[in-house]
């Protein structure tokens, strides 16, 4: 089955500043602005999750 995909917007400031930030780390391996962020959600979600499990 294909995935379907939704749009989120973010601040044209966030997105450029994220841009500078993937191309500055390219070593990161970051492809694009849509990775990073994908990246980063499923960090924070993890991250709070855990944060509540812990309390």
């Amino acid at each position: 089955m294909a995935k379907t995909y939704k749009d989120v917007k973010i601040p044209e400031e966030l997105f450029f500043n994220i841009k500078n930030f993937i191309e500055k780390y390219s070593e990161l391996g970051f492809r694009s602005v849509s990775e990073f962020v994908n990246s980063s959600a499923r960090n924070e979600m993890e991250r709070i999750e855990d944060r509540k499990r812990n309390e």
